[in-house]
C-alpha cells in the first residue's frame, strides 16, 4: 500500500488427531507514513493448541509473543506567539523552563536563562493557520521518537462438562509486557514560539530574531524489567429447565494481579564534570530533603536543542545524536542522563504490585417459546495496592536507596476499603415477528484503574470511578430480512473521573495552604445520552448498502470540587486566587469532553458481479462524516468571556475494488482499497492544544489465498 506499506500474514489449522489440533499464526508488518520519518515495524507469532482427552474435557493452550517498534508521527503542535505578535508582552526565561541551548541550524550553543520568550494561545496552529506555519507533513520529533512495545503471553483454558446441564471452566493468562519511549520533554516542546530577542547573550545579534521556534530535551522512559500479570478465573454453568422457562445460571470468579515495574527515565542534560553544569554538587544522602533539592539542582541542567521552522525537519537537524556540551553514549546515572522529572517530590513508586478480586452470579432466562428473555447480574470487585515510594541518589548511582524508603500516602488502601458491588438487569422481547425490543441496565466500576490517585488532601485518595447506564433498542425487520435496522437510545453516567488543576492553580493554592498535595488530582463526573440507528440492506442478492447514524450530548458537572473549596476558603481568608479563578473559567459546568464529536454517520456499500464479462469483480465505496469536535473554552475573541471553540468537521470519501478467482485450484481473492479519494485536509482534535492529522488519499491491495 501507500507510504511502503507492506503486511504478510501466515495462518494454517491443522487437525493431527481425532483429538488433537493446532493452529500457528505469524505476522510481519512494515509501513512509512505521510509525516517524515514516521514508520512502524511489527511482528508477532501466535500458536495454539487444542486437546481433548475425553469427551467431556477440552483443554486448549495459546502463546503469543509480538513486537512493535514505531516513530511517532508526533502532536500537532500549539500557537505560542500569536499574543506576543499582538501585544508585544514577552515572558522571561528561568531556569525551570531553559538552560543551556543547542540550535542545529548554526551549531551554537548557549544559555538562554535571562532571556525572553513569546506567549499565544496554546491553541493547535491548524485552528488558526491552518498549514501557513508547519505543513501537516513535518515531523519535529525526528527519526529518534521511538516506542519499542514487546509483549509475551499465555493463556490455558480448560471447560468440563459434568452431565447433561453442568459446565465447569478454569482459565489462566499470564503476561509480561516491555515498553520504552524517547520522545521529547520540556514546557516548550508542545509549542510555536517566535524568537523575540535581537541579540544573543554574547551581545551579538541573533541571526534568528523573530523566526518561529519549538525547543525540547529528549527524554527517555523505560520499564526495564517488564511488567508481569496474571489473571485466573474459575466459573460454573447451570441450565435449569423447566416446562414453561429455562434458566442459564452463572457463578464466576477471578484473580488478577499486576507488578508494574519502576520506570527507568533519563532526560538530556549537561556534562555533570563539565563547566556548564549549575547548581553545585549531588547530596549524597538517601533523605527525601536530599532528594528534593536534587531534582532542583537537576532540573536546572536540562539541555536543550531549539528548532528554528525556518531550517525544516530533515534528519540531520532533528536526530537526537550526541552534541558538545553533553553526554549521552549511555545511561551513565550520574553525567549525560539525568532521572526524569515524573517522580515529583515524593519520590519514585516502587513495589507498585496491585490486585484485584471479582465474583458474581447471574441469571439468563428464556420464557414463552423464546419471545422474551431476561438477564440478571451481580458482581463484586475489590482492589488491594500498596505503593512505596523511595528516593533516587545520583551521586552513589543507587536506584534503591532503601535507607531513604518512605510509603507513599495510597498506603492507606486496603481491600475492604476498596470493594464495590454493582448489577445489571434487561430483557429481550420478540413481540411480533418483524419487530423485537429491548432494555439494559447497568451499572460500572473501574477498578482496574487501581485504587486512583491521590487527592489535593495530603494522605486521600480519590477512589474507582463508579457509574451506571441503560439502553433502549428496537430492531426492526422488513421483506424477510433483507432489510434489518437497529435504534438504539442510551443513557450513561461515570463519577468520580480524574481531573487535574493547572499546576500554576496548584502551587497557588499550595502557597496559602500547605496541606495542599501540589502532585493530587481532582474530580468530575460525566453524563453521555444519544442515540443510534444502523440499517442494513440486502438491496439484490449481490447487493448490500450499510447506513449508520449517530448523536449525542455529553457533558461535564460537578467539577473540581477540592480545587473550588479551597479557593472559596481562599477567599473567606481575603488570600486573592488570580492563577486559580483564571483556571476555573476556563472548566466551566455543562461542557462537553474535549475531542466530543455530536454527529457521527458511516454510508458503505459493495456490489459483487455474478454474470457477464465482470463476473466475480466487486465494486463498492463509501463515505465517513464527522461533525465538529469540541476543544475546549478559550476566550479567544478578548470579551471576558470563555468561548466554546471547535475544530471542523470532515467528510471522507473510499473506494474499492475486487476480484475472486482461482488459481492452480486455490481460491484467490484479491481487494484495492482507496481511502479519502478526494484527498481531504482534516484534523482530529483531542483538546485546545492536543490533535492529530488525518492521512490524505492511500491505498491498500491485499491478496488473499488458501494454499
Amino acid at each position: 500500500g501507500s507510504y511502503n506499506f507492506f503486511r504478510s500474514e501466515f495462518d494454517i489449522n491443522r487437525r493431527l488427531h481425532s483429538k488433537f489440533a493446532v493452529r500457528a499464526v505469524a505476522v510481519f508488518h512494515e509501513q512509512d507514513s505521510f509525516r517524515n520519518h514516521a514508520n512502524r515495524n511489527f511482528k508477532a507469532v501466535y500458536f495454539s493448541a487444542n486437546y481433548q482427552p475425553f469427551k467431556t474435557t477440552s483443554i486448549k493452550l495459546d502463546l503469543e509473543t509480538q513486537r512493535n517498534i514505531s516513530t511517532s508521527l508526533g502532536a500537532i503542535h500549539a500557537d505560542a506567539f500569536s499574543t506576543t505578535d499582538r501585544t508585544g508582552a514577552t515572558t522571561l526565561i528561568t531556569s525551570t523552563i531553559g538552560g543551556w541551548t543547542y540550535v542545529p541550524g548554526n551549531g551554537m550553543v548557549y544559555d538562554t536563562i535571562g532571556l525572553r520568550r513569546s506567549s499565544g494561545t496554546n491553541i493547535l496552529l491548524p485552528y488558526q493557520f491552518g498549514q501557513a506555519i508547519m505543513p501537516r507533513r513535518w515531523n519535529i520529533q525526528g527519526p529518534d521518537s521511538i516506542f519499542n512495545y514487546q509483549n509475551k503471553a499465555l493463556a490455558l483454558n480448560v471447560d468440563q462438562k459434568v452431565g447433561e446441564d453442568l459446565n465447569l471452566n478454569a482459565n489462566v493468562n499470564l503476561n509480561d509486557t516491555f515498553r520504552q519511549l524517547t520522545a521529547r520533554g520540556g514546557s516548550s516542546a508542545a509549542g510555536i514560539y517566535r524568537d523575540v530577542n535581537p541579540t544573543l547573550p554574547s551581545g551579538r545579534p541573533n541571526p534568528y530574531y523573530n523566526e518561529l521556534y519549538t525547543e525540547h530535551y529528549w527524554q527517555s522512559i523505560r520499564s526495564h524489567i517488564g511488567e508481569p500479570k496474571a489473571n485466573f478465573k474459575l466459573a460454573a454453568i447451570y441450565d435449569l429447565k423447566l416446562p414453561f422457562m429455562t434458566q442459564r445460571i452463572l457463578v464466576k470468579g477471578t484473580y488478577f494481579r499486576d507488578n508494574p515495574s519502576p520506570n527507568n527515565g533519563h532526560a538530556e542534560a549537561v556534562d555533570y564534570n563539565g563547566p556548564l553544569w549549575r547548581g553545585g554538587p549531588f547530596d549524597p544522602a538517601s533523605t527525601q530533603a536530599a532528594y528534593n533539592a536534587n531534582n532542583l539542582i537537576r532540573n536546572q541542567n536540562h539541555f536543550y536543542r531549539r528548532l528554528y521552522l525556518r531550517d525544516g525537519d530533515s534528519n540531520a537537524y532533528t536526530n537526537a545524536e550526541p552534541i558538545p556540551g553533553t553526554d549521552r553514549t549511555g545511561p551513565r546515572l550520574d553525567r549525560g542522563y539525568m532521572r526524569n522529572a515524573q517522580d515529583g517530590s515524593g519520590g519514585r513508586a516502587i513495589g507498585r504490585i496491585f490486585s484485584i478480586t471479582s465474583y458474581g452470579a447471574g441469571m439468563s432466562g428464556s420464557y414463552l417459546k423464546d419471545r422474551l428473555h431476561t438477564l440478571v447480574g451481580w458482581r463484586r470487585d475489590g482492589v488491594d495496592q500498596n505503593l512505596h515510594r523511595d528516593f533516587y541518589n545520583y551521586v552513589r548511582k543507587d536506584v534503591f536507596a532503601q535507607p531513604g524508603l518512605v510509603q507513599a500516602s495510597a498506603d492507606v488502601s486496603k481491600f475492604e476499603q476498596n470493594s464495590q458491588d454493582s448489577i445489571n438487569y434487561g430483557a429481550v422481547l420478540n413481540a411480533v415477528p418483524f419487530v423485537s425490543m429491548y432494555y439494559n441496565y447497568a451499572q460500572s466500576v473501574a477498578i482496574s484503574s487501581g485504587i486512583g490517585a491521590g487527592t489535593l488532601f495530603d494522605n486521600t485518595i480519590r477512589g474507582v470511578p463508579t457509574g451506571d447506564g441503560d439502553e433502549f433498542g428496537l430492531r426492526w425487520s422488513f421483506f424477510g430480512d433483507r432489510i434489518e435496522s437497529n435504534w438504539t437510545k442510551y443513557r450513561s453516567n461515570v463519577l468520580r473521573s480524574s481531573i487535574t488543576a493547572s499546576l500554576l492553580a496548584r502551587t497557588e493554592l499550595q502557597g496559602i495552604f500547605p496541606e495542599v498535595n501540589l502532585n493530587g488530582s481532582d474530580t468530575q463526573a460525566t453524563k453521555a445520552e444519544g442515540v443510534e440507528f444502523e440499517t442494513i440492506a440486502n438491496l439484490t442478492k449481490n447487493w448490500r448498502l450499510i447506513w449508520n447514524y449517530s448523536t449525542n450530548k455529553l457533558a461535564l458537572s460537578q467539577r473540581l470540587p477540592l480545587t473550588k473549596k479551597y479557593r472559596d476558603a481562599a477567599k473567606a481568608k481575603n488570600s486573592p486566587t488570580p492563577e486559580t479563578d483564571a483556571y476555573l473559567l476556563t472548566v466551566p459546568e455543562g461542557v462537553p469532553v474535549t475531542g466530543f464529536t455530536k454527529v457521527r454517520s458511516n454510508l458503505v456499500t459493495n456490489y459483487r458481479f455474478s454474470e457477464g464479462f465482470l463476473k466475480n469483480v466487486s465494486v463498492g465505496g463509501g463515505m465517513q462524516y464527522r461533525e465538529k469536535s469540541y476543544l475546549g473554552n478559550f476566550d479567544l475573541d478578548r470579551n471576558g468571556t470563555a468561548e466554546q471553540l471547535f475544530s471542523s468537521g470532515y467528510f471522507l470519501g473510499n473506494l474499492s475494488f475486487g476480484y475472486r478467482t482461482q488459481l492452480w485450484k486455490r481460491k484467490v481473492d484479491m481487494n484495492l482499497v482507496i481511502s479519502n479519494v478526494f484527498d481531504k485536509f482534516y484534523y482530529r482534535a483531542f483538546a485546545l492544544g492536543s490533535g492529530a492529522w488525518g492521512e490524505p488519499r492511500s491505498f491498500r491491495f491485499a491478496i488473499r489465498s488458501d494454499l
